[in-house]
């Protein structure tokens, strides 16, 4: 059985313990493969590139605005040591041609590691915001449209234009990474998924909503 890595979270910052949510694990093992939380050590990406098939990078908190060269305006909870473990495994796992899946933060690191940048706070930085992004009470329902682009991965596997998704962020992409392409807008105008090759992100939280959107998590394990 195929094997993903998926990036750790806070847990307890209090008691020092990491942790990933469970929605994910799940996600990964419905999808047919098994799933691996990683430890926080820049000395074992190398091997975790090497050894694992696939990297899911999960949601979390924001990422340091000065890897963008931005002033830290908008920004909290920032963890140099969390941003430089997933840019150091991006670059493994592109290096060596292995399927890479971004979730929310995960979406804004792929972004940063490509060279883009982010709106430290779309709320104060967005002019054309039509909609509140940040639904804390509502990760598991669906509450906006996003329209999909052209011939994009998410085209091909749903064949439609818009779809639902739920919404779960305070930043997003501003500048989009070298290489990327856009694969679905909000209605308001901001990037809510790209993709290069064997790279797939989005900024909602399809893990939170599986049986509507197990299809994505099917897509990136058949690009095992």
């Amino acid at each position: 059985m195929k094997k993903v890595a998926l990036t750790p979270r806070f847990c307890d910052k209090k008691y020092e313990k990491d942790g990933v949510n469970h929605a994910y694990i799940e996600a990964i093992s419905k999808s047919g493969a098994t799933p691996y939380m990683l430890c926080l050590s820049l000395r074992s990406v190398a091997d975790y590139a090497k050894d694992m098939d696939g990297l899911l990078i999960t949601g979390g908190e924001d990422i340091n605005p000065k890897l963008y060269s931005q002033d830290d305006v908008k920004s909290h909870r920032l963890s140099d040591e969390y941003d430089n473990f997933e840019i150091e495994l991006i670059k493994a796992f592109h290096k060596l041609n292995k399927p890479i899946f971004g979730i929310c933060r995960g979406l804004q690191i792929i972004n940063v590691a490509f060279k883009g940048t982010l709106y430290q706070d779309i709320d104060k930085e967005y002019q054309d915001l039509k909609r509140r992004h940040l639904h804390n009470y509502h990760k598991g329902k669906l509450s906006h449209r996003v329209k999909i682009a052209e011939d994009s991965f998410l085209d091909h596997l749903y064949h439609k234009k818009e779809m639902m998704v739920n919404s779960y962020h305070h930043q997003a992409v501003k500048d989009l990474g070298e290489g990327l392409k856009v694969s679905a807008y909000s209605d308001d105008g901001l990037i809510e998924a790209f993709e290069a090759e064997k790279i797939i992100a989005v900024q909602w939280h399809p893990e939170k909503i599986f049986e509507y959107q197990k299809e994505l998590f099917t897509y990136f394990i058949n690009m095992l």
